[in-house]
């Protein structure tokens, strides 16, 4: 069986691979910036919908 050298920020104690915090940190911020994408999209939806002379201001 082959196995993978990991760099030491991605090991914990026990030996188990783990990410780092710049990893989290980067998975956060993807996924506040994807989150804040769809709940755009969805209230411009809502907005279509509740009023209808929104689609005549653009």
């Amino acid at each position: 069986m082959v196995g993978f050298a990991y760099p030491l920020g991605f090991m914990s104690t026990s030996g188990y691979v783990i990410p780092n915090k710049e990893f989290h940190w980067l998975a956060y911020a993807l996924f506040g910036m994807l989150l804040c994408k769809i709940v755009y999209k969805l209230t411009g939806l809502i907005s279509l919908q509740s009023f209808k002379e929104y689609q005549k201001l653009s």
